[in-house]
């Protein structure tokens, strides 16, 4: 954060929601002073709200020493699919019923498939491990 700029403490984020069109997120949220604002965002611009959040979950955990890693979102189920170019994209349903996808690296459908199976035949994996 730069010295030319005033950082807000949010408390807690309380909603959101999208304007007629969906051309724009508000934000709901209250600022540890008991503040109610509202952050209007571009749609367009969520993709890297995501990417943003992510990283810091990821450096949060490193920075603090967290064993487990990056916090888990629960997904309630997933699907395989592609886009308009044919690439292979994994779309998971999370809390709320919101959707995520991925775009999977070339040639990445044939570790996905063995890491299926490896888990799928019952095995676990160590506490820390991954599969690839």
């Amino acid at each position: 954060m730069t010295k030319t700029r005033k950082a807000i403490p949010v408390r807690s984020i309380d909603g959101a929601m999208l304007t007629e069109g969906a051309e724009i997120m508000l934000l709901k949220f209250t600022t540890d002073g008991g503040g109610k604002y509202v952050l209007g965002m571009p749609t367009e611009q969520l993709p890297g709200l995501a990417l943003t959040a992510t990283a810091m979950m990821s450096e949060t955990a490193r920075i603090k020493g967290d064993k487990a890693g990056t916090p888990a979102i629960a997904a309630k189920s997933w699907r395989l699919g592609t886009d308009p170019q044919g690439e292979a994209v994994l779309t998971m349903r999370i809390e709320g019923g919101a959707e995520i996808a991925f775009l999977l690296p070339k040639g990445s459908l044939d570790q996905l498939a063995q890491s299926l199976d490896y888990f799928g035949k019952g095995a676990k994996a160590p506490e820390g491990a991954t599969v690839n």
